[in-house]
């Protein structure tokens, strides 16, 4: 069985989008380039975490059940 992994990134729905600052009331608005960034570390950080509640593993486990279940099928 081939290993399990993931193959695209967390989509985001931008036009709902809003940015917190705790950097305070002299702050600038976040420019475009900044949205762009904080949306990737965003998205790196919903990987980071799917990965470290278990995603990989459960997925291999479910492969296996899947795969077992085909080839009992098969086998009829």
């Amino acid at each position: 069985m081939p290993k399990v992994a993931i193959l695209g990134k967390p989509s985001l729905d931008l036009e709902k989008v809003k940015v917190f600052s705790n950097e305070g009331i002299f702050r600038s608005d976040a420019t475009v380039k900044e949205g762009y960034e904080l949306a990737n570390e965003a998205q790196q950080q919903m990987t980071e975490e799917a990965i470290s509640e278990g995603i990989l593993q459960k997925s291999t486990n479910k492969c296996g059940t899947v795969f077992e279940k085909y080839v009992w099928f098969s086998r009829l």
